[in-house]
């Protein structure tokens, strides 16, 4: 269900990456574009550059559907995710998620991701945040094209909010850059449960000043620790809505299941 703040964290069930410890707990080369030896460098940069004093954690999740600003990546299918993250004491932070989803043919890779950031604590409550994330999406399915794509932000975090302001050159593969502005709210109630909401706002730069281009997306999810896993319902989507059916269908509003497990 993405880390994101970021992070297509897509607003995803799980928002993944980026996922410091001033993160949202937010996040592909593909199979033909050296995935794994990507994946295997990665995990040895988390595991191995770490020093003692850093905190290197791995979480694996499961959701109904993989939802990444309010838009279904994985067509409304079923996905399981790894990711892995390093945050080192200085504010320093980097991490790494692989997601794959359930298709015919059997289990797919639909996702790879990498980030890295800097938080810094200001004497205030909040926190200056910013990063770069590298993002990768594989054709699993034949009416989606293999994507990647890079996006810096920067923002600022506290206790119980969040903002971000992210650019990308060129989102989702397109030829012009986007701005992807988002605010994000959690409170934990007397019972132990998490509610969270998420609202974001994404528009074209450059020339392209059309209204129709704006895209809005939103989250209200309810989140609660059982026997050791993280297990959350949310609901999520995504307007304008798509003209073509197949677009509607990943757009529209929808409530995702997911589980999660740190270790």
């Amino acid at each position: 269900m993405r880390r994101s703040p970021t992070p297509p964290r897509p607003a995803v069930a799980f928002d993944r990456p980026p996922s410091g410890s001033w993160r949202r707990g937010r996040a592909e080369a593909i199979a033909r574009r050296r995935v794994a030896p990507t994946l295997v460098l990665s995990l040895l940069t988390l595991s191995l550059a770490a020093p003692a004093a850093a905190q290197v954690g791995a979480s694996l999740s499961a959701a109904s559907d993989y939802r990444f600003r309010g838009v279904s990546l994985s067509n409304g299918r079923p996905t399981l995710s790894l990711d892995l993250s390093r945050d080192d004491p200085s504010g320093l932070y980097m991490g790494a998620s692989a997601t794959v989803a359930g298709a015919h043919a059997g289990p797919q890779l639909l996702e790879l991701q990498e980030y890295v950031g800097y938080v810094r604590r200001t004497r205030g409550p909040w926190a200056i945040d910013a990063g770069l994330t590298n993002s990768d999406y594989a054709r699993y399915d034949e009416r989606l094209p293999s994507i990647a794509y890079q996006e810096a932000y920067v923002g600022l975090v506290g206790r119980r909010l969040a903002y971000h302001l992210h650019y990308s050159p060129n989102y989702f593969g397109q030829p012009y850059g986007t701005l992807y502005s988002e605010v994000d709210g959690t409170i934990r109630t007397a019972n132990d449960l998490r509610l969270s909401g998420h609202l974001g706002l994404l528009a074209p730069t450059g020339g392209r000043r059309d209204d129709k281009d704006l895209q809005y997306d939103w989250r209200l999810a309810i989140a609660a620790a059982v026997r050791g896993f993280d297990v959350q319902l949310a609901w999520t989507g995504a307007r304008p809505d798509s003209e073509s059916e197949a677009g509607h269908a990943r757009r529209r509003s929808a409530l995702v299941v997911g589980v999660s497990k740190a270790f």
